[in-house]
């Protein structure tokens, strides 16, 4: 077996800016390859995406609507109905998947992105792969890993940090240019 990571980041996107709100970094200590990673860190994400609209909703604060980027088309394909995916490790994982999404109480929809284009994502998935490889060379195997907010990854991606009332954590805003 090998160990790998996967990552995942909640982006609010308005009219004015988008917000980093969340983000979770997997450690994977089974992992062989990076679409089982991909279908985890879906998986995370649909989660992750549920939890942040039930807080939004109890603060008053109403969401359109939920976009899941992943960087592995067939397994977003699969997701939509529109693939077929042989591995049975990978179709349990977007079975549980597709589940959370139809009981969602919100609309999702699905965009491929490359992954070039999330440097957020890769960058938990990279610290969690870390993280399961140190736990893997342990006799434990014990992985308790919490990714620290990505100041410099997201200075460098024009962020500004915001500790805004309805975060537990730092939230990282990009305000578009007019």
């Amino acid at each position: 077996t090998r160990a790998g990571g996967a990552g995942v980041s909640l982006l609010q996107v308005t009219q004015d800016s988008t917000t980093l709100v969340r983000w979770k970094s997997i450690p994977l200590l089974d992992c062989p390859d990076t679409v089982i990673a991909e279908a985890q860190a879906c998986l995370h994400a649909v989660q992750l995406a549920t939890e942040f609209y039930h807080e939004c909703l109890q603060q008053g604060i109403a969401q359109d609507g939920v976009v899941l980027q992943g960087d592995i088309l067939p397994l977003l394909n699969y997701l939509q109905g529109r693939g077929r995916i042989k591995r049975l490790a990978v179709v349990k994982i977007l079975e549980e998947c597709q589940l959370l999404l139809a009981r969602a109480p919100f609309i999702f929809r699905l965009v491929y992105l490359p992954r070039e284009c999330n440097k957020l994502a890769d960058h938990f998935a990279g610290t969690a792969s870390a993280a399961a490889r140190q736990a893997a060379d342990s006799p434990l195997h014990a992985v308790s890993h919490r990714a620290p907010p990505p100041y410099h990854l997201a200075q460098k991606l024009g962020f500004i940090v915001d500790h805004g009332a309805l975060r537990t954590h730092p939230a990282f805003v990009l305000t578009e240019c007019p």
